[in-house]
């Protein structure tokens, strides 16, 4: 499997079974077997597996023999125990779900043998299934993951209702006692990450009693629930929340004086919150219109590329496409042989009857010389969109919360719906400085794609100074990404305060910010620490609630409960 699979296929035809073969079968061994008693036998010929589903019963195979349906190409000329995975026959070689290869295959019999009769070994099954073996690793992870969550579901969906009503009390009760719900939440920050290290630590000193073995067989693995019965594992991420603890700390103490204005504002925003409680809901509307921009740009994307007439063709010479191997092949040299091999197939008709029509392959949809051009504006036109959505929700917020910062008689002069006069506003008037704003991020974002276009171009190259001015030119542009959109972020809300055009209000916003940078950067940052803090606490106490619920019952599943923790983690934050 390789390059060579995009453009020409599987040369192995895909075949519907009822059910996956479980047993070892040679063309060979039922070939030897029907000559020496003279007749058809049904038991040779019913696990056969060939084209359209049919098997050597059927009967326009009665009446040939094994030996001429493998030779032109309409049965397999063997087949070997596999199992249904995902809809597919995988080799049983691959059985085991969490990943791992089974070392010894000595059950393969001698017998088996190739359409040229060559014999098939362990060597040719381990080198036609070690792509398979990795997408089996994955799944396999995947699949303990999903038996994780399927087991207890019940407590994930209670603990994300618990999260998301705690989540609004809190914000209801920031409004009135704001500075003690913060301390109360640096408090139990720091008593939740105390907890985990004692229990990281705790999970240490009992791995290390009983995974002495394991450990001195060490070895990499994709599969994370090994990594859980390691005792270093634990003993790694107990030193590193010990470390983040005492940092935490630290930074407290230094900055308990910002920590103060930080609450100020958090107080005030509550309040805002309290008048405005569809902005809580708001950050959905976002998310679905991003959605839809990628479903169009995806959807335009495929239509571009089925651009043109399909190409058809059969294999006149199965034996070059049976025999091409890409590996360790540059891109062009790959390419190039590609094309060798394409030079050597016939156009054919796929509703042809018979043979020509089921060898029949689709290659490509035929160039029209213009697609590449359209696909790289589609991208462009994916970024503006997506970034312009990003502008005019961020927009719309502003001018809700302008309303209220300047609204004399609070809440008598707040109107009645903000967030919907502020997004009627930005339709009306600020349409042009969200698009330009936007424009100006798309840009960088499509030279960053262009750099890492070379970057991966130059991956196989000797040429070391110029991978050094790309990886230069790709942090310059990474940063002027960042302070692009830090720019046009704060000149949204100036367009939506004062109502003036892009440039004036990023001017505006720039020499504003600079002004007072250092307050600006202190007090924004030690506010988002804390509204952090305040979330880790959340999640942190609901966490520990299921996890104590639920211990058991993972374990018993599929001894990786500790892994599925952070999968509750993830979901809840």
């Amino acid at each position: 499997m390789g390059i060579a699979v995009l453009q020409l296929g599987c040369p192995t035809p895909q075949v519907c079974v009822s059910e996956c073969p479980s047993a070892w079968w040679s063309w060979l061994t039922a070939q030897t077997h029907e000559t020496a008693i003279g007749r058809v036998s049904a038991e040779q010929r019913r696990p056969m597996v060939c084209l359209r589903g049919r098997n050597g019963l059927h009967p326009e195979y009665v009446g040939r023999s094994i030996k001429s349906l493998v030779d032109d190409g309409l049965c397999a000329p063997f087949t070997m125990p596999t199992i249904d995975l995902m809809g597919r026959c995988m080799p049983k070689l691959l059985e085991d779900i969490g990943g791992k290869i089974v070392d010894s295959l000595g059950s393969v019999p001698s017998n088996i043998t190739a359409g040229n009769n060559q014999t098939v070994g362990t060597g040719e099954l381990r080198s036609g299934t070690a792509v398979m073996s990795k997408f089996v690793k994955v799944y396999g992870f995947l699949q303990s993951v999903f038996q994780d969550v399927v087991k207890t579901w019940p407590y994930i969906l209670t603990g994300f209702i618990l999260a998301v009503l705690l989540s609004l009390l809190w914000v209801l009760l920031l409004r009135f006692v704001a500075r003690i719900m913060v301390i109360t939440a640096i408090v139990g920050f720091v008593f939740v990450f105390v907890f985990l290290v004692i229990f990281t630590f705790y999970k240490y000193a009992v791995l290390k009693k009983e995974t002495k073995d394991i450990e001195e067989k060490f070895k990499l693995t994709s599969d994370i629930g090994y990594y859980s019965q390691l005792s270093t594992t634990w003993l790694i991420i107990g030193i590193v929340s010990a470390a983040i603890l005492v940092i935490v700390i630290v930074l407290l103490i230094w900055l308990r004086e910002r920590i103060s204005i930080a609450i100020a504002i958090i107080s005030e925003t509550s309040k805002c919150i309290a008048h405005m409680m569809t902005t809580l809901l708001f950050p959905i509307v976002p998310f679905l219109l991003q959605l839809l921009v990628l479903v169009f740009c995806v959807v335009t994307s495929l239509y571009i590329g089925s651009m043109g007439k399909p190409e058809m063709r059969s294999a006149v010479n199965q034996t070059a496409i049976d025999s091409l191997n890409t590996s360790g092949m540059s891109e062009a040299e790959a390419k190039a042989k590609i094309d060798s091999v394409l030079n050597q197939l016939t156009p054919c008709n796929p509703n042809a009857a018979g043979t020509e029509g089921s060898i029949c392959r689709f290659i490509k949809y035929g160039d029209d010389g213009f697609s590449v051009y359209m696909q790289m504006y589609t991208v462009f036109m994916f970024l503006w969109l997506f970034n312009f959505v990003d502008g005019l929700c961020q927009m719309t917020l502003a001018g809700a919360f302008a309303s209220y910062y300047f609204a004399f008689n609070k809440p008598k002069d707040i109107p009645t719906f903000p967030l919907l006069a502020s997004f009627w506003r930005c339709i009306r008037y600020h349409m042009g400085s969200i698009a330009f704003g936007s424009l100006i991020i798309a840009i960088v974002q499509a030279i960053r794609i262009i750099l890492e276009y070379i970057d991966a171009k130059l991956s196989g190259s000797q040429n070391p100074i110029g991978k050094f001015f790309i990886k230069c030119l790709k942090c310059c542009f990474w940063c002027l990404e960042k302070f692009v959109k830090f720019i046009s972020k704060n000149a949204y809300i100036m367009v939506a305060i004062y109502g003036r055009n892009f440039c004036l209000s990023a001017k505006d916003a720039f020499f504003l910010i600079l002004r007072n940078i250092v307050r600006v950067a202190v007090v924004d940052k030690i506010t988002e620490f804390v509204l952090f803090i305040s979330k880790m606490v959340i999640i942190g106490l609901i966490v520990i609630v299921v996890m104590l619920l639920v211990q058991e019952d993972v374990d018993a599943v599929t001894g990786k409960g500790d892994f599925h923790f952070f999968v509750i983690f993830v979901n809840h934050y």
